[in-house]
């Protein structure tokens, strides 16, 4: 799931204020080429990260997201958290679903039953 984070900053954004946002969100990610930090034209205070994370329900990640913002950054102010439809990142890329509930459902029976049962000698 695509993340946007635009926080204003407090003063004027520096490099060392887009290494902090680049750090906090590589907590975040498991995939560094996702994450992109732009600062925003019409603001020299505000900075946007955008990165991928692991598919979750939003309302779960957004105190995550916002913990790990601002205990890494210094120069943290008003924060704004969304989570884009259309693909910021080209180069990621997310699984399908392209099978049912019920599929679902016998997919991850046999998964779970060869988990367990894959060392018997039954």
């Amino acid at each position: 799931m695509m993340v946007k984070v635009e926080i204003e900053l407090q003063s004027k954004a520096e490099q060392s204020d887009k290494e902090d946002m680049f750090c906090a969100a590589k907590t975040l990610t498991n995939s560094l080429n996702s994450i992109t930090i732009t600062q925003a034209n019409s603001k020299d205070s505000v900075l946007i990260a955008t990165f991928t994370i692991h598919k979750a329900r939003q309302i779960d990640v957004v105190e995550k997201i916002a913990r790990s913002f601002s205990d890494t950054m210094k120069n943290y102010g008003h924060p704004s958290i969304s989570f884009p439809k259309d693909r910021i990142a080209k180069n990621v890329s997310e699984p399908r679903n392209d099978f049912t509930k019920k599929q679902g459902q016998y997919l991850s029976f046999i998964y779970y039953y060869t988990k367990l049962n894959r060392g018997s000698t039954c």
